[in-house]
């Protein structure tokens, strides 16, 4: 009986490092899963043609590629979308083998590791006219200023106003659309352009002024501003400039 009470205290001490070490790993795994949820959130709207996914790297459902509709000069920028909803995988799955112009909308997210991609909440196919607008749009001749505005709401907002001037007289639906990062920019400066509609008929040959805001939700972590391009120059504004309104 001595013996036997003898090894005890070594069989406890081991059984006690086993589940301190199965605890240990446990909360190792709960660490990493924390630090991979998405830190950045954008609204995101763009039409394009997509295409059926490779692997997932970013490990968080991404299972369709969609590829910006734009005109020269501008490049088609390619945006990862992860679709749930069993109609919006469907209209995704059709569009993906008839080559069809769609409507994405949804929540534009950045994780720690630096993947970007795009929640998915609705698909909508677009027609032909739909199609002939969106790719009229191009980048207008120059930027004048570039503000960002603080305002104070719960959550808070920031709201990007740009300046500029169209070539000719006639252009409208003017937009600042976000270029989109596979990994954030080393500098925190975010990338926009400054993209309208020309006109279709005859136009004043002169240089008309223009303008364009967009509202951002969430910032990203590290970001430093935004940068707004045209054909001819691009101007920042940054955090340390930023404007405030209630």
């Amino acid at each position: 009986m001595k013996r036997s009470c003898d090894v005890m205290p070594g069989t406890i001490g081991i059984v006690a490092m086993i589940i301190l070490g199965a605890t240990g790993n446990l909360d190792a795994a709960q660490k990493n899963r924390s630090q991979s949820t998405s830190e950045n959130e954008f609204p995101f709207e763009a039409q394009g043609r997509v295409s059926k996914h490779g692997y997932d790297k970013c490990m968080s459902g991404i299972n369709y590629d969609l590829r910006s509709d734009v005109n020269p000069p501008l490049l088609p920028k390619i945006y990862w979308l992860a679709a749930v909803a069993k109609h919006d995988r469907a209209t995704l799955e059709q569009a993906s083998k008839n080559s069809s112009l769609v409507l994405v909308k949804g929540t534009m997210m950045t994780n720690v590791e630096a993947c970007t991609w795009i929640n998915v909440s609705s698909v909508t196919l677009v027609n032909k006219s739909g199609q002939r607008k969106n790719m009229s749009k191009e980048l207008i001749h120059s930027v004048d200023s570039v503000t960002i505005t603080y305002i104070k709401k719960n959550p808070p907002e920031y709201r990007i106003d740009a300046t500029g001037k169209a070539t000719t007289s006639g252009w409208s639906n003017p937009e600042l659309s976000a270029v989109v990062y596979v990994q954030a920019p080393p500098d925190g400066i975010y990338d926009y352009d400054f993209v309208a509609e020309p006109p279709s008929g005859v136009a004043a040959q002169v240089l008309t002024p223009i303008k364009a805001q967009k509202v951002l939700g969430k910032m990203p972590k590290g970001f430093r501003g935004v940068r707004v391009s045209a054909k001819s120059n691009k101007k920042e504004a940054l955090l340390g400039k930023i404007q405030k309104s209630e």
